[in-house]
């Protein structure tokens, strides 16, 4: 594994355990451990988050804008099967078609304006020939 991807997957796990924190704290459950747990593989690995963080990436831009389109489709399509299966009583399919839709839709709406706040890749890239 490389570091841009172990530097991801540091990443996902993070924000994964503050996720997790947050929504059982939110529910009821005692979640502050989860949160500590975040802290506790973040502040030992801040040096490696940030040399993933300055590590040039051209297709940063393109990535960002993909991520927002296919976020925002799997918005369109919880919505619409949500619509379609609602019914007299609100159920757990219900509340996680909610969850995962609203997930999705802020997904893709924070992926669009990163995207649209990434600078271009650089302009004198060199031109490869066709065939």
């Amino acid at each position: 594994m490389n570091e841009k991807h172990s530097a991801t997957t540091l990443n996902i796990a993070i924000t994964l355990l503050v996720g997790g924190g947050v929504v059982s704290m939110l529910i009821g459950i005692p979640g502050l451990v989860l949160v500590v747990a975040a802290l506790a593989i973040a502040f030992p690995q801040r040096s490696a988050l940030a040399r993933a963080i300055r590590t040039p990436d051209s297709d940063l831009r393109l990535r960002r804008l993909g991520i927002a389109g296919v976020l925002a489709l799997v918005f369109v399509v919880l919505y619409v099967t949500f619509s379609l299966l609602i019914g007299d009583h609100w159920t757990i399919r219900e509340s996680l078609l909610t969850g995962a839709g609203t997930l999705a839709m802020l997904g893709a709406i924070v992926f669009l304006i990163a995207g649209l706040l990434t600078p271009r890749g650089p302009v004198d890239r060199p031109i490869t020939p066709i065939g």
